[in-house]
């Protein structure tokens, strides 16, 4: 596992340096950028039915998610109604203390996105947030935040990481990382 620490760390550089993107040269803003990172669950368990939880390798991704965003100064995670989402995201809201809030998923995934990221840009300005979303919601979300297009999430993908810094003038800035060990 120590090979895998200096990625870790790389991404939470990263995410330190898009945070502080939103800030002008010439010193602090009055207002803070909003910034969402948003991860789709971790690794399903190979069992029946619509609802499976995590893998034993998704609950080890899930505890990696401490390490890449544990220290960003997270306010708010979201999870749909599905175990495996919220199963990803149970290990960063106890270790931070945050409460997880369960944001229903829809069957129209842009309608589900364009809903979260209303309500995250509402209750959430200037705060950085966590999403834990599917491989179909993901890339949806991403967009409604105002981040780049992200390409169809394959089904045996599970370790990207994206950061949409939405400052409170401009347009959002994205990065595209890796957390935990390559699907």
């Amino acid at each position: 596992m120590e090979h895998l620490r200096p990625r870790v760390a790389l991404s939470v550089a990263t995410l330190v340096l898009l945070l502080l993107a939103g800030v002008p040269a010439h010193g602090w803003s009055q207002e803070r950028p909003t910034t969402v990172i948003v991860v789709r669950h971790a690794e399903k368990a190979s069992v029946e039915g619509r609802d499976p939880p995590l893998s034993e390798a998704g609950e080890q991704r899930a505890r990696a998610l401490i390490e890449a965003v544990g220290a960003a100064g997270v306010k708010a995670i979201y999870a749909t109604q599905f175990q495996r989402t919220q199963q990803t995201a149970r290990p960063l809201a106890e270790h931070l203390g945050v409460p997880l809030t369960v944001f229903a998923a829809t069957a129209d995934a842009r309608q589900h996105a364009a809903t979260l990221a209303g309500e995250i840009l509402s209750k959430h300005a200037g705060e950085v947030v966590v999403v834990v979303g599917h491989s179909n919601t993901v890339p949806e979300i991403v967009q409604a935040l105002g981040g780049m297009a992200v390409p169809e999430i394959p089904e045996s993908e599970y370790h990207n990481l994206f950061v949409v810094v939405i400052p409170s003038s401009g347009p959002p800035s994205t990065i595209r990382a890796r957390y935990g060990t390559q699907s």
